[in-house]
């Protein structure tokens, strides 16, 4: 009987041991999802700014690196618009 009771013992310990390791993934994912959206928004930003002064070349350059962290319209767009003005 203390067998079986320590052997239960033993598989919820380590359902438990699990359980924390999936809750510990669940948290540092999350962490770096949100180090990437930030990222992608400063790499946005920048290329924003530098858009706005002109200065296409370095312009595309920081949408790229946007595009690099996160495949979205907003930066694929604003390259195309630069590859349109640069070939004018």
């Amino acid at each position: 009987k203390i067998d079986k009771i320590l052997a239960e013992r033993a598989v919820q310990n380590k359902i438990d041991s699990l359980k924390e390791e999936q809750r510990i993934l669940a948290d540092n994912k999350e962490r770096e999802r949100k180090v990437l959206e930030q990222n992608y928004r400063l790499a946005v930003e920048t290329a924003d700014s530098i858009y706005n002064k002109g200065d296409y070349l370095n312009a595309k350059i920081e949408y790229n690196k946007a595009l690099d962290l996160i495949k979205s319209n907003a930066p694929r767009e604003q390259i195309d618009k630069i590859n349109k003005i640069l070939n004018e």
